[in-house]
């Protein structure tokens, strides 16, 4: 997923603006899908007893 696929964007020549609220809302998403996975992983590796102690 792609910050300019998910927000509206306008060009100011050659560059792209957002606004700000939709960059803290995709960086809010972005870090909740990582800690997400991060989860995950941590969990089978507990789960495959490669964790620590």
């Amino acid at each position: 997923m792609n910050l300019l696929n998910v927000s509206h964007y306008h060009k100011v020549g050659t560059h792209r603006r957002v606004l700000a609220q939709d960059l803290f809302a995709y960086k809010q998403q972005i870090d909740e899908q990582r800690h997400e996975a991060l989860d995950e992983l941590t969990a089978l590796s507990q789960d495959l007893g490669m964790g620590y102690k």
